[in-house]
């Protein structure tokens, strides 16, 4: 038969190459027809709702710069594939399938963002199995990760595991999401036909499919990447082999050892030595400090004078971690600071790009550290042992991240370049993707023609066992190269065993391991053989844990959302329990709530407990307890309902370690501040963003966040937090353990979305920067019109990236354009930020902008930008005691009294001690010419700080609130006497009387209202809406004390 179809051709002469056939693989290529490109059936067209008929059509697109042949599909068209795979996992289904495809959805709005991808019930009766969702993750079950944007093709993959419990999904060769714990024979369980594009429900969309594979094993994450992003020719039926690099050096010639494999030797300039590799017989180069090679890349700059697309690939080790190490430097001379370093913490980064999770590195173990650098694509991204660690800011085009002849390999101006071992180094003449990166693994010898062991699945040991017994388990594994390998175990505990010292494939590892926790666990094994060659996490078996635990708190109880009738205590324990918590007031605890348990990860579970129907400013008593678990006890105050004297604290970026300007204790000052924070009476604090370096590392999030803030603010003082960048999305483990007023918004979560709150008649915006557009856009006017209708005393404002900024950055020009008319036209009183990790304040319509963003590391190394008039300190202007550019650690104490708001920097040495208060601003709410909004009468004056005010609900304006008004609003609704009310044209209808009378805040006067201030009278309800003091109410006469 000829070939004449260039897909099928190419898949069939790699085949060949091969010398294999691939069973278990069915794939269609859409070159024209629906038949298959591998021995199986054609697909069958169908249709649901909203279409009435199946409507496809072949035609030709443009995919990564070339023509593919593509099938268009109308929304409601949908294909039903028959797999011919056996059913396996020892169920009646398939039980363990992968699932690949190359698609595009020009426009999922029709279906409200929906795009249904797969679909196991034949009969199209249930919801889809495999969707992108309107925020263009992919996934199921409240679980989606990756970006899929309308009119972009991708590679969307999907490995289905149920013997292991899982269903995860990729995007273009990398994992966004998995979901564990799901059931052989159950929902995702594939029947003899799949479904393609089906739900039942109308979440479908119009598309466009070049590509789809389908195999009756679960892949892996290094089998999937190996399949590569989307591309013209389809998806590749065997594994791409590693990028090929253009300079190589492996110190493997201990007589010298700067020679090139590939490329120009190195050129030493200092001290090193000759060690021993990744494996004894590989050799290595330990370089001292203050030393570095000089690399004469010969990469091509392409269009560019310097070359600003490249990769490098270090295979390295570190002595131990507190000092800082350097991978490279790209100025010439080494007269600049380094490019890339291992922090003290074990993070790894720089402050211009972004640092990863702390602690992925430790000492003395070997890594594989991949860097990929596009600066015209806006990428800049880091791999350890083959998974992405950081996913940084974008560098400019011939910047600092671009290359010229040379390269400087651990070199650093000025000494934070640690000795350190390198056992391989290579340069790529582009970028890595993140496929690409772990193909590559992790530390070892390179072969481009090894291939990568795997993990015998089989019982490793008992599967029943007690808590508190060691019980021994042996691993298997099998190198077809007859590599020496080295093994790690998952034992579904939340305890990942390290790799183990490398032996011969053919001899078992056995280990032991004793349980703490009880349940139904996973064992899984990963194997890595000494070229770096690594398996995917392979299932070994289950165990049933049972016996007795004593849980420890993780974190402690902690305070969040508190309100006049409620709050929320939160904690979290080391495994699961049933909890609750007793609470009352003088020492009783007569009342209980319920607590809810949400798992973090394989390790912990964060519990809730929401107090509701409380008392206004009111002290209580809480005692947290459970089954197996020691009661813990604490204290509360819920918020006043009036107006009242109180005091707040703003913070942010308190997101990672000092970077070095306290050694003896990096996590200095910003626990100092937490503690002052305390110590100084606050009522409650707001962070404004970027708690931790990555919110979706929970290593991180306890080490910067929960560890810092719980043990100084969590007995007694309440937060919120307007999420910042580094906080991560919806889905990152930090949001976990917030709960915030977002909740209560339709389509947000207790810890995603914007939200606001009032505090003692004042008004609180927190924006998330993972929603601020749409809710800029569509909430928050709304939210600020509602403040001003209820006459607050003071609107603040809590957004991460500031508006206006003279250092790193000059603000932000969108929310310039957008979020400050509103600041002005709400008559806002303070917008609050972080983002640049400075201080600075400045004053412009009404509005004092201020960015506290000295919770952590400092950005020293960060340029002036625009020295914007209104912004008076810091930034241009020098604080004093040596302080420039604002670049002190810091946090502002708010004092709210009356109708003023003083507002106190409170400054930091690093070592935590007080530094003493450094700025101070006042806002006075009836001089701080508040914006139009609140100027309704247009005399320039705020309307609530007017001469002459109402006490809410004096009917008869007497300046009492009694009996009598509650009759004279009856007299008036049922027998026209009095004839009309006190304010503006005496109707129900005028905006005046309203706001005197709508005693409930409905906005309508009727008897409601006179039973509403009955229950406050005499049955202890809640009170006007407008409060009980006097208040300036515009159209009315002055019947109250100014």
């Amino acid at each position: 038969m000829p070939c004449n179809l260039r897909r099928m051709c190419a898949t069939a002469m790699a085949l060949c190459a091969a010398g294999i056939a691939r069973a278990g693989i069915a794939q269609w290529d859409f070159e024209g027809t629906l038949e298959a490109s591998s021995a199986s059936a054609a697909l069958v067209l169908d249709a649901a709702a909203p279409a009435s008929a199946a409507d496809l059509s072949f035609t030709i697109a443009q995919i990564a710069g070339q023509d593919a042949g593509v099938a268009h599909f109308s929304r409601g068209t949908y294909l039903i594939l028959s797999h011919g795979f056996a059913p396996n996992g020892g169920g009646r289904y398939l039980n363990q399938y992968s699932l690949i495809m190359d698609v595009m959805f020009p426009n999922r709005a029709p279906s409200g963002g929906w795009a249904a991808l797969l679909q196991t019930d034949p009969a199209n009766a249930s919801d889809g199995e495999w969707f992108i969702n309107p925020a263009g993750g992919v996934g199921i079950s409240g679980n989606y990760g990756g970006s899929v944007p309308d009119g972009q093709w991708h590679r969307l993959a999907l490995a289905v595991d149920l013997v292991a419990g899982t269903f995860t999904s990729y995007v273009d060769g990398v994992r966004v999401q998995q979901n564990t714990g799901q059931t052989p024979d159950g929902r995702f369980a594939a029947d003899a036909a799949m479904l393609l594009f089906a739900d039942e429900n109308g979440e479908n969309a119009e598309g466009y499919v070049s590509s789809v594979q389908v195999r009756d094993t679960a892949l892996g994450d290094a089998d999937i990447a190996a399949l590569g992003a989307v591309s013209a020719g389809g998806i590749p039926q065997a594994a791409a082999p590693p990028p090929a690099p253009a300079g190589l050096w492996e110190f493997g010639d201990a007589a010298n050892l700067t020679a090139a494999t590939i490329g120009r030797d190195l050129a030493l300039a200092g001290t090193h030595m000759a060690i021993e590799g990744v494996v004894p017989e590989e050799g290595a180069a330990r370089i001292g400090a203050g030393s570095h090679y000089r690399c004469t890349h010969d990469l091509p700059p392409g269009e560019y004078p310097l070359v600003n697309r490249y990769a490098f690939l270090i295979d390295f080790r570190v002595p131990t971690l507190g000092p800082w190490y350097c991978f490279f430097q790209t100025d010439q001379s080494n007269l600049n600071d380094g490019d890339c370093f291992v922090r003290a913490d074990g993070a790894v980064g720089v402050a211009a790009t972004g640092y990863s999770a702390a602690r992925i590195v430790a000492g003395g173990a070997w890594y594989r550290l991949c860097v990929s650098v596009d600066n015209p694509g806006g990428v800049y991204e880091l791999f350890l042992d083959g998974e992405r660690v950081l996913k940084g800011t974008p560098q400019a085009v011939n910047g600092r991240f671009a290359l010229g002849p040379d390269v400087l390999f651990f070199a650093d101006e000025n000494g934070e370049d640690g000795p350190i071992d390198v056992s391989t180094i290579a340069v790529y003449d582009r970028p890595l993707a993140a496929a690409e990166a772990l193909r590559l693994g992790g530390p070892g010898a390179f072969d481009p023609a090894n291939r990568a062991p795997s993990v015998i699945s089989a019982a490793a040991g008992p599967d029943r066992i007690v808590t508190q017994e060691t019980h021994e388990f042996t691993f298997g594994a099998i190198d077809e190269d007859g590599d020496r390998v080295q093994l790690r175990i998952d034992w579904g505990d939340g305890i990942v065993a390290p790799w183990s010292p490398f032996q011969d494939a053919a001899e078992p590892l056995v280990l032991g391991h004793t349980y703490n926790r009880i349940g139904y666990l996973t064992i899984r094994a990963q194997v890595r053989d000494e070229h770096g060659a690594t398996s995917p996490w392979t299932f070994i078996q289950y165990v049933r844990v049972a016996g007795d635990v004593f849980l420890a708190f993780a974190t402690p109880p902690y305070l969040q959302n508190v309100r006049p009738d409620g709050i929320t205590v939160m904690w979290e324990l080391d495994g699961y329990t049933d909890c609750a918590i007793a609470y009352g007031t003088d020492g009783a605890y007569d009342l209980s709530a319920a607590a809810a348990a949400q798992s973090t990860s394989a390790i912990s579970y964060v519990y809730r407990a929401a107090l509701a129907g409380l008392q206004p400013d009111t002290l209580y008593n809480y005692r947290v307890a459970g089954a197996d678990i020691v009661a813990v006890e604490g204290l509360f105050r819920t918020a006043p309902a009036n107006a009242a004297a109180f005091s707040f604290a703003v913070w942010a970026d308190s997101q990672g370690t000092n970077h070095g300007t306290y050694l003896a204790d990096p996590y200095e000052p910003t626990k100092a501040m937490f503690l002052h924070m305390a110590d100084a009476g606050v009522d409650f604090a707001i962070g404004a963003g970027d708690m931790a370096e990555s919110g979706a590392d929970y290593t991180g999030v306890h080490a910067y966040y929960l560890d810092r803030i719980v043990p100084a603010l969590g007995p007694a003082v309440p937060w919120f937090v307007a999420w910042g960048n580094h906080d991560g999305g919806r889905t990152a483990v930090i949001r976990k353990f917030a709960d915030h007023p977002s909740g209560e918004r339709k389509g947000f979560d207790p810890g995603w979305g914007s939200f606001s709150f009032d505090y003692a008649q004042c008004h609180f915006v927190c924006i998330d920067y993972d929603t601020d557009t749409t809710d800029i856009l569509n909430w928050l006017e709304d939210d600020l019109q509602a403040a001003v209708d209820r006459r607050v005393r003071f609107t603040f404002v809590f957004v991460h990236v500031p508006p206006y900024c003279e250092i790193w950055i000059d603000g932000d020009a969108w929310l310039r354009t957008v979020l400050v008319p509103l600041l002005v036209r709400y008559g806002v009183d303070a917008c609050f930020s972080g983002h640049t990790h400075e201080y600075e304040r400045g004053f412009l319509d009404g509005t004092y902008y201020c960015v506290t963003g000295g919770g952590s590391w400092l950005d020293f190394p960060e340029p002036y930008t625009v020295d914007w008039p209104h912004m008076t300190v810091g930034g241009f202007h020098s604080l004093g005691d040596g302080i420039d550019k604002g670049l002190v650690n810091e946090y502002v104490q708010v004092v709210v009294d009356g109708d003023v708001a003083e507002c106190r920097m409170q400054a930091f040495y690093p070592d935590g001690a007080w530094r003493g208060t450094l700025d101070t601003f006042t806002i006075n709410r009836c001089d701080n010419g508040n914006g139009p909004a609140d100027d309704l009468n247009g005399n320039g004056v705020s309307d609530s700080c007017e001469a002459g005010s109402q006490r809410p609900g004096d009917c008869n304006q007497d300046a009492k609130l009694d009996i009598s008004d509650v009759v004279c609003l009856l007299g008036f609704l049922f027998a026209h006497q009095p004839a009309a009310l006190p304010c503006g044209d005496g109707t129900p209808a005028d905006t005046a009387n309203i706001a005197l009378a709508s005693a409930n805040g409905d906005m309508r006067i009727d008897i409601a209202d006179a039973i509403y201030l009955l229950q406050h009278l005499f049955a202890h309800g809640p009170p006007h809406a407008l409060g009980t003091t006097c208040v300036p109410i515009p159209g009315c006469p002055a019947a109250c004390g100014p």
